[in-house]
């Protein structure tokens, strides 16, 4: 098995070990989904009669180190019944909730949606960390920037980027 295919067979183990509890997860199967907001408020607020007027996703907002935070929360009720904690679609309590992570999990389209997803997740990660190595480098004085953009896998351009704070 090669590096690429090995990876992908990574994803797809993480992918099935994902809850709606997770927040990427959540966050892409309560897009656009009126239904499954509406029954998690419900069940959240103890209310039948909530409706949903419009949905839009969390935002990233992060510090200025580049990092954010994300609280989860884990919910049972007085039988000890989890709501959101499964990974199996068909062990869920609510179908609007399932369907979505079903689609998210098995549905060919859905997986492909998923990985891309966990993809750039896994490349905007990396570039994270080639770019904190290379504010490194340009703080320590002793590289030319075109062996820290060699170094760090970042163009020259980037690198000069970077710099141009930290040398003015």
């Amino acid at each position: 098995m090669n590096a690429t295919e090995q990876m992908r067979q990574e994803d797809l183990e993480r992918l099935r070990s994902l809850r709606y509890m997770d927040d990427d997860f959540m966050t892409v199967c309560l897009a656009d989904n009126f239904e499954g907001v509406e029954l998690i408020l419900q069940i959240i607020l103890g209310k039948r009669n909530i409706k949903v007027k419009s949905v839009r996703t969390q935002e990233q907002l992060k510090n200025l180190q580049g990092r954010s935070a994300t609280l989860d929360v884990h919910a049972v009720d007085s039988d000890n019944r989890e709501f959101f904690s499964c990974t199996n679609p068909d062990d869920m309590n609510y179908e609007a909730l399932a369907k979505k992570a079903r689609y998210f999990k098995q549905d060919e389209k859905g997986v492909a949606a998923m990985c891309k997803i966990m993809e750039d997740m896994r490349n905007e990660k990396e570039k994270e960390v080639r770019i904190d190595n290379a504010l490194r480098m340009i703080k320590d004085g002793e590289l030319p920037l075109e062996k820290i953009a060699l170094y760090s896998g970042l163009s020259v351009d980037e690198v000069r980027g970077l710099a141009a704070p930290v040398i003015a």
